[in-house]
């Protein structure tokens, strides 16, 4: 086996034996970065299975001719109201935050 058939075969087993999506969230990345790297560099695969992985932890994708622009603006305005006063940038600087 390769390096990337073995880092595969290795993630394959984590998210078959991991009990929680904190576990699995690592090995669900190095998939990703394994189809991304893979030499036929198949994205459309990839992004298919970051859209999967993102419903795993209750994020929904949503098709683009699904959204409408009045979709975008009550998300924009979500995103305002959540940061207050800070900026975008201001989240860079923040400590690290653990979901409930």
């Amino acid at each position: 086996l390769g390096n990337f058939d073995l880092a595969k075969v290795c993630c394959d087993e984590v998210l078959r034996h991991a009990t929680s999506l904190k576990d699995k969230g690592p090995a669900f990345l190095n998939t990703l970065g394994i189809l991304e790297q893979q030499k036929d560099q198949n994205l459309d695969l990839a992004i298919n299975k970051g859209i999967q992985i993102l419903a795993n932890f209750g994020i929904v994708v949503p098709c683009p001719g699904d959204v409408q622009p009045s979709d975008i603006e009550k998300e924009e305005k979500c995103c305002v109201e959540a940061l207050g006063k800070r900026q975008v940038y201001d989240l860079v600087d923040s400590f690290p935050m653990e979901d409930d």
